[in-house]
């Protein structure tokens, strides 16, 4: 099925089970400030997105939340390693989006903003709570010297339920819990714990 999201248009080659999970193409330019990908996150589970941009793509992707969630997920993290990460921000600023532009997210927050750095290298983020989550998944381009890269790109989401010994897990134990887990990928595991070697 393709459909056009927030001005980014996106083919769904896996999924449909109403989490949002499965494979995705999508472009952004012109038009296009940003690809959106809905996703529900249960309670007790992990969102894992990684997106491959094409070689001359600097991507950025994040999560777009409503105000409460954004609150709530930023205090979950703000004493682990991932707190800059997690830190609730301005869906406007978290993007760089300029006087016109949109995009098409429930909320005007954002958490769990990443960008590499580097026109054509992926990009790799998460959301886990303790609580249902419904959130955008944000797929634009770096803006330079008021220039926002453009490109094609995949992304891949997946949602893994996660275990844990306490009925409201922290913030570390999420993260740990994540850690754990035989069915995260391995770039997420070694991403968690190398920033808890850092922090």
């Amino acid at each position: 099925a393709l459909a056009v999201l927030g001005g980014g248009a996106y083919l769904l080659v896996g999924g449909g089970d109403g989490s949002g999970a499965g494979t995705f193409t999508g472009t952004v330019g012109g038009d296009a400030v940003a690809g959106t990908h809905a996703v529900h996150v249960p309670a007790g589970s992990v969102a894992i997105v990684t997106v491959t941009p094409s070689a001359d793509f600097d991507a950025v992707v994040g999560f777009a939340v409503d105000d409460e969630v954004g609150v709530e997920i930023d205090v979950l993290y703000a004493s682990t390693p991932f707190a800059p990460q997690a830190a609730d921000q301005d869906v406007a600023d978290a993007f760089a989006l300029g006087s016109g532009e949109t995009i098409d997210a429930p909320g005007p927050r954002a958490v769990f903003r990443v960008d590499v750095g580097f026109p054509g290298e992926g990009e790799l983020t998460f959301l886990a709570a303790p609580f249902d989550v419904d959130a955008t998944v944000v797929v634009t381009g770096f803006v330079d010297e008021g220039e926002r890269s453009g490109g094609d790109y995949e992304i891949t989401i997946e949602i893994e339920a996660l275990e844990f010994d306490d009925d409201t897990p922290s913030g570390d134990d999420l993260l740990d819990a994540i850690a754990a887990d035989e069915g995260v990928p391995d770039s997420l595991t070694e991403l968690i714990r190398t920033t808890d070697e850092l922090d």
